[in-house]
């Protein structure tokens, strides 16, 4: 290690540890700030423990061979209900786009998925959990925007802040 690499290491140490007395931060609002920008909200102690129950799914398509609903359903939006816990389960940032999926899966009776489904993955709960995050997220979407103007300096608090300078193209001589 360089000396130079060295004092700059010491120096973002003991800056570090610095800020850290003297802005100490609270957890939930550091989370809330250092992630609102990704769309994750935070998960409690019995969300995280619901969520095992959520991706537990097999994939056996004993729920979309089941739902009685496909009439009157829009494929273009919805693919089955095997999709809620195998993919949406998985990805929080996402649930902000499940609507048109939930309401197909509404059409649907849920109490019967349930009992048919081997890994017992309970639909009506999930369904819940997602339109929750759902609304958590919309809420973030604002601090979301706040922020993103925060870090570039935008005015407006719209997000967008002024485009980046590029460099000028090169032109080939000749």
């Amino acid at each position: 290690m360089t000396p130079r690499a060295l004092v700059l290491l010491g120096y973002y140490f003991w800056r570090t540890l610095l800020l850290r007395w003297l802005r100490p931060r609270n957890g939930l609002a550091a989370f809330h700030e250092s992630y609102a920008a990704d769309k994750l909200p935070p998960v409690t102690a019995a969300e995280r423990h619901a969520l095992k129950a959520f991706s537990s799914c097999i994939a056996c398509g004993m729920c979309d061979a089941s739902f009685a609903a496909w009439p009157s359903v829009d494929r273009a939006a919805f693919h089955g209900p095997m999709d809620l816990p195998l993919s949406y389960s998985r990805g929080m940032p996402d649930y902000d786009t499940l609507g048109r999926y939930l309401a197909q899966l509404d059409r649907g009776d849920l109490v019967r998925i349930e009992r048919l489904c081997p890994a017992r993955i309970p639909f009506r709960d999930l369904a819940a959990f997602a339109r929750k995050k759902a609304a958590e997220i919309e809420e973030l979407g604002v601090a979301a925007g706040a922020i993103a103007a925060r870090a570039s300096g935008d005015g407006d608090g719209d997000g967008e802040g002024a485009a980046p300078r590029l460099p000028a193209p090169r032109t080939s001589p000749g």
